[in-house]
């Protein structure tokens, strides 16, 4: 099997059949995710067709998705960066108009289900539309929330270019996030941004780097 990509705890491979397999390195059970992923294509959300859990929910097979994520397609048309985050602001209008389930885990307010990882990386757009993959941290709360921590995320994280290559990436990300805001609307994303970085600032996974800007992204929102 081909090495597709690698996550923060999965391994991707393409099974060569049309579907890919994502094994856990650490062997935890997918099976939340699995069941999560059903639910929500079951209202009718673009999700991954879940095909199989094996070796007691390490390895999760899905359908495989054609295309490029949302950062692939801004890599080669980075004019297209506005309508992308509209795009993206639609995607969580739509989820959080899904009642979140009783059997995942809550936030201490709102009803709402919440993807909690939904940024350009984990959407890839199909010749049929946007599909949102990698629904680890779904959970149930406030829409704002939601929409705050993709803002951080995605304002946020740290590239390793320099120079006009870097000042480049900088207006391309400007001009997403806009679009984002703007489809989403910026009042609601205001008021769960503090929440939203008090909880991903205890992410291992965020570097240092990333934390402090998140902090100064809060700041300057506050202002």
């Amino acid at each position: 099997m081909e090495l597709l990509a690698q996550g923060r705890d999965c391994d991707i491979f393409d099974r060569g059949d049309g579907t890919v397999l994502r094994r856990s390195r650490r062997a935890y059970d997918q099976g939340p995710e699995a069941r999560i992923i059903a639910y929500v294509a079951e209202q009718g959300y673009p999700v991954p067709v879940v095909h199989e859990l094996a070796d007691e929910g390490r390895d999760l097979i899905m359908e495989k998705v054609p295309g490029p994520t949302m950062v692939q397609a801004l890599e080669r048309r980075p004019w297209g960066a506005r309508a992308v985050g509209r795009q993206l602001g639609e995607l969580h209008s739509r989820l959080h108009e899904i009642p979140g389930p009783h059997w995942l885990p809550h936030l201490p307010t709102g009803g709402a289900l919440l993807h909690f990882d939904l940024h350009p990386q984990n959407v890839i757009l199909a010749p049929d539309g946007p599909v949102v993959i990698d629904w680890t941290n779904a959970c149930v709360g406030e829409p704002g929330v939601d929409v705050a921590r993709a803002w951080a995320l995605t304002a946020c994280a740290t590239t390793d270019v320099g120079g006009v290559i870097r000042l480049a990436l900088t207006r391309v990300r400007r001009a997403l996030i806009e679009g984002f805001l703007d489809t989403v609307g910026r009042d609601g994303a205001r008021s769960g941004l503090a929440y939203a970085v008090e909880l991903t600032l205890l992410d291992e996974n965020i570097s240092p780097v990333e934390k402090e800007r998140m902090r100064d992204l809060v700041a300057e929102a506050a202002t």
